[in-house]
């Protein structure tokens, strides 16, 4: 009837009519809301038709329920009319649903938020409720006189008084609350916690079991119930807070999710937990989901693994060793799952290309000072232990006093060094990933570009929820890389050897230009030589003047479109 009188352009009488299927209906409440709201878009509010002190509160309700703001105004108007009927109960909690929303921030990881995260303007709501809610229940004529004492409970806690928290939450009684009371009781024990011990780490295991499954936990999911994930985001911000790091990390993240996160502390703390012989409920249930590789012995041969990889990625071999040897992960394929940071390594790694090209295959990389006799050690494909005994084995080769054996295990080191940065044809190899994809390398302008090392030393951030996306990006190996090359054309008379290093030097620059914080993408960059990248064209410069008359530099010239344009300038 309501929608036939709106069809007609009688409103008035529509809004009124919406006002009695919202009043008296219990599964048409949000749809006549929405109808009414189509009234009082022309203006139509249905007052010419009220005929009794029902109408009236339920005009109040609805005109409070359509409003964008939390009208305290209309709360304490519903109160003087009716503070009894359940629709004053619906306002209040309209307004408290509204706060929730800003002061329980979903997903806070590393950001700066904490829980419950109040602005002044908050607290100021929180005291205004507080009052409507005391009035309440020192109102004679309320009914639902333990609603407002829950209420008031609550408030009390965002207010930071748990004493009058829980002395107001005692005095709910009624069984239709035990569940309220219940999760509001969780809350403000692990709310009151300063710290974490094995009292509280049993207490966790009674609550959270649900929560913590063997599933990877996604932040983008919608999370049910709610107010369980929201007492694991609180324990394992604690955790992080008393720097607990592995357990903290275990909360939301599985160990898989390491390779790229570069932190040794990280790393070393979770170690000691795995290898923590005997475990609490609540430790068990963290390593529950904290792998997919079975058992712990595999969980321990995984972390040496990453271990050793992130002292490979800071550029040293000897150190990362023994990690990686000792480690199942070192013999690909693993029993469990396959993972790509055990795959094999090619000897291509240590030769160099001239076009850049990342999904092509590593037949492009075309210099085979690698496969002379000398580095006869190195084979076809091998491990990450093996790469790490090669680079040995070739620095101690830069040692030589066979100036010709220095110089070129100079180059192959120089030639590793590039490849494995993150402009580099081999640059996921260190972390399990492809070599596709720019933005698996470089933080984009819209990136938090804090890594993840440096927070976690400044124990900056909430928990460790969003750890893995503040990923290593440049891990310094191009400049690595040219150290080794400049060692090459100190040692070498070869000027064609000596004209490839310089273009590989030149690499190195433009990653050092790409790495150095410009407001560009890396795949947009088209050569240009101003200002900003003329200081990053030194070995271009010095290749044009001194190497000219080089084969290298003939052909150099007409495959390199960057080095042709800055030869025309």
């Amino acid at each position: 009837m309501g929608g036939c009188y709106y069809s007609l352009k009688n409103f008035d009488y529509a809004a009124y009519i919406f006002i009695q299927v919202f009043n008296h209906s219990l599964d048409r409440k949000k749809s006549a809301l929405l109808s009414y709201k189509f009234c009082t878009n022309v203006k139509a509010e249905g007052k010419p038709y009220f005929e009794s002190r029902e109408d009236t509160i339920g005009y109040i309700t609805i005109k409070n329920l359509r409003s964008f703001s939390d009208n305290l105004a209309g709360i304490e108007e519903l109160i003087n009319i009716a503070s009894g009927d359940v629709r004053t109960e619906l306002l209040f909690m309209r307004t408290v649903n509204n706060l929730e929303r800003k002061i329980w921030p979903k997903h806070i990881g590393m950001a700066k938020e904490i829980l419950p995260y109040l602005e002044k303007q908050d607290r100021q709501l929180i005291r205004d409720l507080l009052t409507i809610c005391i009035s309440q229940i020192e109102n004679s004529k309320v009914i639902n006189r333990e609603f407002w004492l829950l209420a008031c409970s609550y408030l009390h806690f965002l207010s930071s008084d748990l004493t009058q928290a829980r002395e107001q939450l005692d005095k709910v009684k009624s069984k239709k609350f035990k569940q309220q009371k219940e999760i509001l009781q969780y809350t403000y024990d692990i709310f009151s916690w300063k710290q974490i011990t094995g009292d509280e780490e049993k207490y966790l295991a009674s609550i959270l079991n649900e929560a913590i499954t063997t599933k990877p936990f996604n932040q983008w999911d919608s999370l049910s119930p709610a107010w369980r994930f929201l007492l694991l985001d609180q324990a394992a911000h604690l955790y992080y807070a008393e720097g607990k790091l592995a357990k903290a990390f275990l909360m939301h993240n599985r160990l898989e999710t390491l390779e790229a996160i570069g932190s040794l502390a990280l790393i070393d703390d979770l170690i000691t937990f795995v290898q923590q012989r005997e475990k609490n409920d609540f430790e068990m249930i963290l390593m529950r989901r904290a792998t997919k590789l079975p058992g712990n012995n595999l969980a321990m041969d995984y972390l040496n693994f990453i271990k050793g990889l992130y002292y490979m990625q800071h550029g040293d071999a000897k150190t990362a060793y023994p990690y990686l040897n000792k480690s199942s992960l070192n013999h690909f394929p693993v029993s469990a799952d396959s993972l790509a940071i055990s795959e094999t390594v090619n000897a291509t790694i240590f030769s160099n290309n001239i076009t850049e090209c990342f999904n092509c295959p590593d037949t492009l990389m075309k210099d085979s000072v690698y496969v002379s006799p000398v580095f006869s050690f190195i084979q076809p494909s091998f491990s990450k232990a093996e790469l790490a005994a090669y680079l040995i084995t070739l620095d101690s080769l830069t040692r030589d006093p066979k100036i010709w054996k220095s110089k070129l295990a100079h180059y192959l080191l120089a030639n590793y060094y590039f490849n494995v940065s993150n402009t580099g044809y081999f640059r996921g190899t260190l972390s399990g990933q492809s070599n596709c994809c720019s933005y698996r390398y470089f933080f984009s302008e819209y990136d938090d570009h804090y890594l993840a090392c440096d927070l976690i030393d400044l124990q900056e951030g909430f928990n460790l929820l969003d750890i893995t996306d503040h990923y290593m990006s440049d891990n310094g190996l191009a400049q690595k890389a040219r150290e080794q090359y400049e060692q090459v054309i100190s040692k070498s008379n070869d000027k064609e050897l000596n004209a490839r290093c310089l273009y590989m030097m030149a690499k190195c620059e433009l990653n050092t230009y790409y790495n150095s914080g410009q407001d560009f993408k890396y795949d947009g960059y088209d050569g240009t030589v101003d200002s900003g990248s003329k200081p990053y064209k030194t070995s271009f410069e010095t290749l044009k003047r001194d190497y000219k008359y080089t084969t290298f530099y003939k052909m150099i010239i007409k495959e390199c479109s960057f080095f042709r344009y800055y030869c025309s300038i």
